[in-house]
């Protein structure tokens, strides 16, 4: 079997490999490849092919809600690179190439590596973890990897734990249960708005650490995670159009 050119990061439990002749459907009906279950995805909403040169692109179907890449929408066919972030109705994905390391098990020496000295920048200390802690599963920088992308990839994996996020504006953490959020903060910001502040920025690092048990805290965020990613979605999208403008 040839290797996979890159992987989809959110569009199922685990990442989705890409070799070349591969052809992945998405959409809400049972017989894709990719199934969400979002109303805003349509039956068949988009394929992703690999082309015999190793090339991928994107092709929507048709459908009523659009698919955006980078947050332009996609008109009948895109060629997709590294790093591209992907949206189709209120889900996200990305496509991530071989050359950046994201094999499991090379991923996740890597970020075992970043776990103390990441922890120590935003303040998760060994007395303050509430929980036995599994392995750091998810790592990078918001440049690479926006936080809408982040969420849905950790809600799609059903994932619970903390994600630790430094940035300019200050410490951020967002707490998951078994993929859905519930609890918020950012600087001195609580809820499902620190989450929509996290989202504009776009320079920072991020960690997300996976426990056996949620981090005991007090919940503050109570919308689904659809709505938060759409809303997170749409907030970006703005503050592009403004520097757009300016």
């Amino acid at each position: 079997m040839a290797e996979p050119v890159g992987y989809l990061l959110g569009a199922g439990n685990r990442p989705i490999p890409l070799v070349p002749g591969a052809v992945i459907s998405i959409g809400r009906a049972p017989d894709n490849t990719a199934v969400f279950d979002d109303i805003l995805v349509s039956r068949h909403h988009a394929t992703i092919e690999c082309g015999a040169n190793g090339e991928v692109t994107i092709r929507d179907l048709g459908s009523s809600n659009g698919t955006f890449v980078n947050g332009e929408r996609v008109a009948d066919r895109k060629v997709v690179r590294g790093n591209d972030l992907i949206r189709l109705g209120g889900r996200m994905i990305t496509f991530i190439t071989a050359e950046d390391g994201i094999k499991p098990k090379a991923m996740q020496k890597r970020q075992r590596r970043k776990l103390t000295e990441h922890d120590t920048a935003v303040g998760i200390s060994p007395t303050k973890q509430t929980a036995p802690v599994e392995d750091a599963s998810l790592s990078g920088n918001l440049h690479d990897q926006p936080l809408p992308q982040i969420l849905q990839y950790l809600s799609s994996n059903s994932s619970t734990g903390e994600l630790a996020v430094l940035s300019r504006g200050g410490r951020g953490l967002i707490a998951f249960n078994r993929g859905s959020i519930y609890y918020a903060e950012y600087s001195d910001h609580k809820g499902e708005l620190a989450i929509y502040l996290l989202a504009e920025e776009h320079a920072g690092t991020f960690m997300f650490r996976d426990r056996k048990e949620p981090p005991l805290l007090a919940p503050n965020v109570f919308e689904p995670v659809v709505k938060v990613i759409f809303e997170c979605c749409r907030r970006m999208d703005e503050t592009r159009a403004g520097k757009g403008d300016a």
